[in-house]
């Protein structure tokens, strides 16, 4: 962050209309009425919000599968979330190389996340579980920097903290929740059981949520498309 170059002056290619907007921002109210009448954003922020009702009780599940289901204390559950950084490091490098296919990337990545946490229920030991931690969180790593680039893109750039910040607060109160009510249930159920469920939980919403978005993505991109032709 020391390196970054911040210009002294105001961006000449943001015009006053625009300057006039930052000003304006006074309540979160008008930036719910942006995201609202946006379906795009509305949807992303949607998808983000649901994925903590399942994404919870899989962080509660970590220290479990390695403690308790497959018996390698300490050593187990340090390599989980080894497994899951490594995971998201590589995501966030591969979102880069996968640019060509960005839209796709942001409509399937949840999906393929959940899917990758629902088979953690079936893994035969914990290397394979880890394994699919790390492609897990390879997935979200990719689906989060598509996903918060599309809502860059859509939202006017006075509102950009705010929709940020407000994703981030109730993704925190879900998935604390979430934590609280997966630690409840693994008292009453197997962890594997918890575990397939929190993986559905996951993936369905994904799945819907991501075929709007792709929809509206390219419902967007056509709209797009067709008022250049009657502009030529």
């Amino acid at each position: 962050m020391a390196r970054l170059k911040v210009p002294s002056s105001p961006d000449q290619s943001v015009n006053s209309v625009q300057l006039q907007q930052t000003v304006k921002v006074s309540s979160y109210g008008e930036v719910i009425r942006a995201i609202t009448s946006t379906p795009l954003v509305y949807a992303i922020l949607l998808l983000k919000a649901v994925w903590p009702i399942g994404g919870g009780i899989i962080n509660v599940l970590i220290s479990v599968y390695a403690y308790q289901v497959f018996t390698a204390g300490e050593w187990g559950i340090g390599l989980l979330y080894g497994a899951i950084g490594i995971g998201f490091i590589i995501g966030g490098l591969l979102a880069q190389r996968f640019q060509r296919y960005f839209n796709e990337v942001a409509a399937s990545s949840f999906a393929l996340e959940g899917f990758a946490l629902l088979l953690t229920s079936f893994s035969p030991t914990i290397y394979v579980t880890a394994l699919f931690f790390a492609l897990s969180t390879v997935a979200g790593g990719m689906g989060n920097a598509s996903l918060n680039t599309l809502i860059m893109r859509h939202v006017a750039p006075s509102y950009h903290g705010r929709v940020f910040a407000l994703d981030a607060t109730i993704s925190n109160i879900l998935i604390g929740l979430s934590m609280l009510l997966g630690g409840w249930i693994l008292t009453i159920a197997e962890p594997r059981i918890v575990g397939f469920v929190a993986g559905f939980l996951v993936t369905i919403p994904s799945l819907v949520l991501g075929l709007v978005i792709w929809r509206t993505v390219r419902g967007s991109g056509n709209e797009s498309l067709t008022n250049k032709n009657h502009a030529r």
